[in-house]
This record gives structure tokens, sequence and C-alpha cells, in this order.
């Protein structure tokens, strides 16, 4: 009983042998409904649990109005009623994206065909399916929360102070990094894996912070200050990569003017991290914050080149940011925890973009790929005589198709495998075994030691899928209920149907959009450098006269795109065949990923710093040397959309070198031409973060190109099944 996996298995047993033992007292048909819900709200914490609960039964309830109205409206027009119900699973899959709270809209999806469909095709009977469906649903919640709060409850607050605590530590290593490049010595960290485990650290944090809202007021009344907190962190990250890349462009850094400072100021951010760890332990932080005086953006006396001027300048500008972040955090870490004085929460400068949900190019995929699982399924149905289990299969391929809808880069091949061998055994049970039960206490054994061997031996979190499947088609198949009934043909009939499902399921992998991992990479790869071509192409300066909506559109849909590809990237990576990486191997893939995310950062901080107003002087001097080098790189990310490996990293290198002399030179002849009192502070800034971001956008897309010389590019094309 001391073993995590074993309470938890235990309490998801218990629970569904309690649910099953209410369902058949009551004499409620269909009582494994409320077993699905029990497994699918089978997590860590008791919060956790509740939430996704709550979001399954508001879902239920949604899809319940949704059907009523369906019914009522369409009942009699065979086709309308099928457009209707393909476009509210359109709603729902692109209400799915963009939200936190997406199994809300999965569960509304996937239960209205249970509703519409259940009744067998009389309208009458919709009322009774969509009672039942409601009261097996309440049962499985009440259920599983009931056992959960009585039998080791365990808390969601404590599991997210923790997530939250190792969150800010993963940031501390990231700036132990960041001093090590400073200081021109090699970090010891994997800077890509660090990423990576920031940007999963987040949404793992959130959905924590949902559960522990649900069963610890203290949260719930304080959520408000919590997401800005964690909105805050997330900024803090973005600037934090930002940094890196730039105190990365800084050369013999130990003869830089300001060298000492921006160490100091970096150090004095790591402190401020660490007075929120203090914080959250219970204790108090420092009395005082250190004032950091940043470098002069003007360095009169420096001797640098104007390129390691303008990398000084972003990086002092970076760790501006990130000192005020950590300022910011620390105020809402104090009243978070009412340590010392109530203060006014600070709200930190920088802001997060939220990108708009119908500029997602993979919420449309998903949309068609559910419409064409749906109207598939719908014509075998229809226009084949005698198709076995017509409501079961609607319902089980909606389901998948809803769940997949934001996991594309699964497979279903390996399911046939397992539905066939899971099938025998639970149609062997059910033909052989459940016959001879005939009291409840001895389908309690049977229902509690299944669940238990299930949930034990797939615990872990990337295996709450496999977990899924395999518990709920046990449920499906054994078909328990008061007027128990045998059958071979009913499970025949099933296997027909799940093969017919998966089918048209891993067929939807191939056609409209394939989705085989190589073909997304590519494709992947070929949107990032066309929205880099045409932000860096097309992005607004400060004198570029107010942009019409649809450029605006245009814009918005480019930069988030740049923004959010790197990590869609990710898991498709994850799951690349071996037959496709053969010579190479999946670091090598992971490091291409990780130079578009600096990439992305760059070209995103280059189109923020053109915005900026500029000396009349240095526009005058050099605007045309900069927009011959913004088209330059705007062509060159052109051939990369022809082809992502076919830039040679020697000869971009040449070309993109010989634009940077050349605008250092214009760099310096206008500097040279302008007086100094016509020069502010804020123009040398603005000049040299603006040179700065030039400088960066070109090493990030040069460090691409050598990444991508790694990928054996044959081999990812290469067609196979």
């Amino acid at each position: 009983m001391n073993s995590a996996r074993t309470r938890s298995a235990l309490k998801l047993a218990l629970a569904m042998v309690l649910a099953y033992w209410i369902a058949l007292s009551m004499d409620w048909a269909n009582p494994y409904w409320a077993g699905i819900s029990i497994i699918a709200c089978s997590l860590t914490t008791l919060g956790e649990s509740m939430h996704k609960g709550l979001l399954r039964l508001g879902g239920t309830f949604i899809a319940i109005a949704a059907a009523i109205i369906l019914i009522a409206a369409l009942g009699q027009e065979r086709w309308l009623f099928i457009a209707a119900v393909g476009l509210w699973l359109a709603f729902c899959v692109y209400r799915m994206f963009g939200t936190s709270q997406w199994y809300l809209w999965a569960a509304a999806g996937f239960v209205l065909p249970v509703l519409v469909v259940g009744s067998g095709g009389i309208p009458v009977n919709s009322f009774e399916v969509v009672v039942l469906r409601a009261q097996q649903t309440v049962l499985g919640v009440i259920c599983y929360t009931l056992v959960y709060s009585l039998l080791w409850p365990t808390s969601s607050r404590r599991q997210f102070e923790n997530g939250v605590a190792q969150a800010i530590a993963l940031k501390r290593r990231f700036i132990s990094a960041t001093l090590d490049t400073l200081n021109g010595q090699p970090t010891q960290e994997d800077i890509p894996e660090l990423r990576m485990q920031l940007a999963q650290g987040h949404a793992s944090v959130q959905a924590m912070l949902d559960g522990a809202v649900l069963d610890s007021y203290w949260i719930w009344e304080r959520q408000l200050v919590w997401k800005s907190f964690l909105s805050d962190m997330v900024l803090l990250d973005r600037e934090l990569q930002r940094l890196y890349l730039n105190a990365g462009d800084i050369q013999n850094p130990q003869n830089t003017d300001g060298f000492t400072v921006l160490c100091d100021a970096l150090r004095e951010v790591d402190q401020r991290l660490s007075d929120v760890e203090k914080i959250l332990q219970g204790d108090a932080p420092r009395e005082e914050m250190r004032l950091i005086k940043l470098p002069d953006p003007r360095m009169p006396d420096s001797s640098d080149s104007h390129f390691q001027k303008a990398a000084t300048s972003a990086t002092a500008h970076n760790l501006e940011l990130v000192l005020e972040l950590g300022q910011s955090l620390i105020e809402k870490i104090v009243n978070l925890t009412d340590i010392g004085t109530q203060q006014p929460v600070l709200n930190a400068s920088a802001k997060s973009e939220a990108h708009p949900t119908y500029l997602n190019p993979e919420m449309w995929i998903a949309v068609l790929r559910v419409q064409a699982i749906f109207l598939a399924i719908m014509c075998c149905v229809l226009f084949i005589p005698g198709f076995p289990n017509p409501s079961l299969v609607i319902c089980i391929g909606i389901s998948l198709a809803m769940n997949l809808a934001l996991k594309p880069e699964v497979s279903v091949s390996f399911v046939m495998v397992l539905a066939t061998v899971l099938m025998v055994v639970v149609g062997a049970i059910h033909m052989v075994l459940l016959p001879t039960l005939t009291q409840f206490w001895e389908l309690a054994i049977l229902l509690f030691v299944v669940m238990f061997v299930g949930a034990y031996f797939t615990s872990r979190p990337e295996q709450m899928i496999l977990r899924s499947i395999i518990l709920i088609m046990f449920l499906v198949g054994l078909q328990i209920d008061n007027q128990q009934s045998y059958s071979f043909l009913f499970f025949a009939t099933v296997v027909i149907g799940l093969f017919c499902i998966l089918t048209v399921v891993q067929m939807t992998r191939y056609f409209p959009i394939s989705l085989r991992p190589e073909d997304r990479i590519e494709a992947l790869i070929k949107r990032f450098f066309r929205s880099s071509e045409y932000v860096v192409r097309h992005s607004l300066s400060y004198d570029s006269p107010p942009p019409g909506w649809v450029d605006r559109i245009l814009l918005a849909y480019h930069k988030a795109e740049i923004d959010t590809i790197p990590t869609k990237l990710v898991p498709w990576i994850s799951v690349l065949p071996e037959g496709a990486l053969r010579s190479m191997n999946k670091p090598d893939a992971f490091k291409v990923a990780a130079s578009l995310e600096a990439l992305s950062s760059k070209v995103l901080e280059f189109t923020d710093i053109r915005r900026l107003t500029q000396a009349e002087a240095m526009q005058r001097g050099g605007g045309d040397e900069m927009r011959h080098w913004r088209l330059a790189v705007a062509d060159v990310m052109s051939e990369i959309v022809r082809d992502p490996g076919a830039i040679e990293p020697q000869d971009l290198e040449t070309r993109l070198r010989t634009a940077m002399a050349r605008l250092e030179t214009t760099v310096e002849n206008t500097l040279n031409d302008a007086k100094d009192a016509s020069l502010e502070p804020s123009d040398y800034n603005h000049m040299y973060r603006l040179l700065g971001a030039y400088r960066g956008v070109s090493e990030e897309l040069l460090g691409y190109s050598r990444q991508a010389l790694n990928i054996k590019w044959p081999d990812l094309r290469e067609s196979r099944f």
C-alpha cells in the first residue's frame, strides 16, 4: 500500500465496483458508461480528477442540449441531420484548440453521437437515452470523487507548488548556462533539452493549477494572481531564451565594456528567482533588491565593433526586462503567500501575444480529419447492407477521432493488434467465465482484479492512452447488464466494426492531408520559412503606413506560425519511424527543431525592433543597405522553402558575412557623418538593437543550415506505409 501506483490502482478498482453496484441495483442499462467516466477521471490528484470529471460532466450536458435541439429540429431529415452533426463536431474541434479546457469540448463532441444514435433510430427513445447518459456520467464522477476523497487523498496544492518550484529551478539552470556563455565558457547544460523541459513544465503547471483550484480553498481564493504569476513565468522564459542567444553573440566578452555589469545583472536575476524559491518554502526574501545600472548604449570609449556593441545593447535590454519580470514574480509570490506586508501586484511591461485559433492550420487539419472520419463511417453504415453494430461503430469512431484531434502524430496501427488480442481475451471471459457468476460479489471480484491489474501496469503518464484503450474495451466487450445475454456473434461483429474504424482512421493519415511524420516534418519546416520570408520581407517599420485588415491578419498568421512551429515539430520528430532515420538519429532531428526555435526568437525580435523609431541620420544613411540585407535574407528563406536541405552552409556564410560587413561599414560612415549632439541615447539604443537583430537573424539562419546537413532528406521523402 506504500506504492503510489498501488494506491491509485486500488482506488480505480474500488470506484469501478461501487459504480457497477449502484447502476445494477438501480436497474440502469449500460453501466459501462459510468465505468468509462471513472477511467477518464482517474488522474494523479483529487483536484485533477475532479477537474476532468467536471469537464466531462459539462461536455455531456452541452451535448445533451445540442442533441435535443438537433433531434427536435431535424429528426426526420437524414442528410440535414448528418450535416448538422458534422458542423457540431467541427465546432467542438475548433473550441478544443487554444485552451486548457479542451476536454470539455472533446466530451461535447463524442457524447453527441452516443445520444443521437443510442435510441436505435427511434426519436421517442432519445429522451430516455439522454437521461440515462447523464445519470451514468454523474454516477461515475461521484463514485471516483468519493473513493478518492476518502482513501489516501493527494493534495493538488502541494503538487502544484512543487511544480512551480521545479519550473523556477529550470530557469535558474538556464541562467547558469547563460552566465557560462557570457563568460565564454562551455556550458554543461543541454540547451535544446532544457528548452523542451521549460515548455512542457509550464503546460504541466497550468494543468496542476486547474486541479488545485478545486481541492484547495487557499488556491481558489488566489487563482487570479496565480494565473498572472504563471503568465509572467512564460514571459520570463521567452526573455531568458532571447537573453541566451544575444549573450552568445558577444565575442571576447572579457574585453567588452560593461561586461562586469552584465554578469552582475544576471546574477541578480538568479538571486531574485532564489528569493521566489525561498518564499515558496515559507522563508523571507532579502529585504532589498540590488539596483543594477546597465551599460550606456553609446559606449563612447569602447573600441569594440558596432556588432559587438549591438550584441551588448541587446543583451542589456533583455536583462532589463528579465530583472523587471523577476521583481514582478517576487511581488506576486509575496502577496500569494502572505509574507510581509501586502503590496500591489506589479505588472511587467512585457506582454504575451495570444494567437487566434482560426489562424492555426493544425486546427483546420484536425477539423478536416474528423469530418473525413465521420463521413466515411456514416457512408459505411448507410450504404453497406447489414453493417455490424452501426451505433457502436459510430460512437467509437467519433470518440477516437476527437481524441486524435490534438495528437495527430499518434498512429493507430498498433491498436489493430491490441484490439484483436483484447477482444479474444474479453470474448473468452464473456462466453466462458461470466455465465458462471451468479452473485454480484463474484462479478465484483472480476471487475476489481481486472481494473487493478490494468491500472497498476499502466500507471505512468505516457501510458494513459494505453490504459484507457485496454480498460474501456474490457468494459464495452463484457456488456454487463441486469438482463445479461451471451453471444459469440456480438464479438465477431465488434471485431469487424473495430477494424473498419481503425482502417478509416489509418487512411486519414494519408488522405486528404498526409500525416506521416516524415511528411509533416518537412511541411512544417517549409511553412516556417515561408512565414519567416514573409515577415522579413513585409515587416513594418516605425514609419510604415497603418496596414489594412488583410495585411494585419496575414502578419498575425505568419508571426503565429514562426512562434509555434518549432514546438509543433517536437512530437512529430519523437514518432519518426526507424526507416526514416537509417543513417541519422533523433537527436540530430531535435537539433534542427532547436535551431528553428532560436531562429524563431530572433525573427520575432527583429519584427518588434523594426517598429522602434530610428534617428533620421541612421535612416538616411543606412536604410538602403538594411533593405538590401532584408531582401537577401528573404531570398535565402525562399530557397529553403523550395528545398529545406539545399542550402550549403559555407556559401550561405559567405553571403551573409558579406552583407553584414557592408552593413557595418554603412553604420560606421553614418555615425561619422552625424554630429554627436544630434543623436540621443535612445537613438543609439534603437540603432544598436536593430543592428543586433539583423546579425542575430543571420547567425541563426546559418545555424539552421549547419544542422540541416545532418538530416538525410532522401530518407525522409521515401514512400513507405
